[in-house]
């Protein structure tokens, strides 16, 4: 199933990824169409999962999902990988589990081009040299132009809260590790994160959430962003007191809608306890809750006014969807 909600603000897309599979929304600006990717991902229900490879598209307008025959290299089948629009129809993906016994994919970026048309979308690996962030997954990739940022995740024997990014206008492509003299945040894993594009946060990239080493279910806030200088820091988000804080949580996402960060869905430690939508204003550092539909391990993305939702699993059921 796909769910959407209207909201009267309208906002430019945003990429989240999950266990289930990753996705973007790109705008085709020729054919004023928005099209959503998903690829790979894991189906079937708890316990028997099958781990998939295959790339579909959907349209926004037609609300219709199509499987691409795509050329070029495709990445190994996956799940718990990240994806983000890096341009106008293109995408990357990185990393992931690729099965059962701990089995992680390679270190490999991928990039996904549908400039000539969902018919002739190709994936392409991305030369890169140098040192790489490593094989993981649970972690998060987002893009703030023109750097690409991986951040978290667990290297298949641990959590970790090391940020890597690369600069996706300078070849030859290369990682680079950065090192923060500030506060940093705890090793995490099934955290989100998503870029503000507007207001006092403009340029930041925020998470949220995950899960600690400790196997604590989060609820703390940062923003990471650069400097004029290219010195890149993190710094926690100021919250009111008096208010309620946001419920810690893991396998989530989130989004932002103009200053307003979303966090959708996600679990906690307690099995089928019912997860909230809390928001974050950015402008105010005030939280707010609302009721939303309960999975995690789902997939979400932004197209104008509408936050589209896709797959899961079911807080009591646990069935995939």
């Amino acid at each position: 199933n796909c769910y959407f909600f209207f909201f009267k603000q309208k906002t430019a897309y945003e990429i989240s990824a999950c266990l289930v599979g990753s996705e973007m929304c790109i705008r085709d600006r020729s054919t004023q169409s928005t099209w959503a990717i998903l690829f790979g991902g894991a189906t079937g229900d708890t316990g028997k999962y099958a781990i998939t490879g295959d790339t579909y598209c959907f349209d926004v307008i037609t609300r219709i999902w199509k499987k691409l025959n795509t050329l070029g290299t495709s990445p190994s089948p996956r799940a718990a990988h990240a994806a983000v629009a890096v341009e106008a129809n293109q995408m990357v993906i990185y990393g992931g589990a690729t099965g059962g016994g701990g089995s992680l994919a390679t270190d490999d970026l991928f990039l996904l081009d549908i400039r000539n048309g969902e018919d002739n979308a190709s994936w392409t690996l991305v030369p890169v040299i140098g040192t790489t962030p490593g094989r993981r997954y649970g972690h998060t990739i987002t893009y703030c132009k023109p750097f690409l940022i991986v951040f978290g995740g667990n290297t298949g024997s641990e959590p970790v809260s090391d940020v890597w990014v690369l600069n996706v206008e300078k070849a030859p492509f290369s990682w680079s590790k950065v090192e923060s003299k500030n506060d940093v945040p705890i090793q995490r894993v099934y955290h989100s994160a998503a870029l503000c594009q507007t207001g006092n946060a403009q340029n930041m990239i925020v998470i949220f959430g995950g899960r600690s080493h400790e196997q604590v279910a989060l609820n703390d806030t940062w923003g990471l962003r650069r400097h004029r200088d290219g010195r890149w820091d993190w710094v926690r988000a100021p919250q009111k007191p008096e208010k309620e804080m946001p419920t810690g949580r893991y396998q989530h996402t989130s989004a932002f809608l103009g200053t307003l960060l979303l966090i959708i869905g996600g679990r906690t430690n307690n099995v089928g306890e019912s997860v909230g939508l809390d928001i974050y204003d950015t402008e105010t550092s005030e939280w707010y809750k609302y009721p939303t539909i309960q999975r995690f391990r789902h997939s979400c993305w932004l197209s104008e006014a509408s936050i589209y939702i896709y797959g899961g699993l079911l807080h009591l059921s646990l069935i995939h969807i």
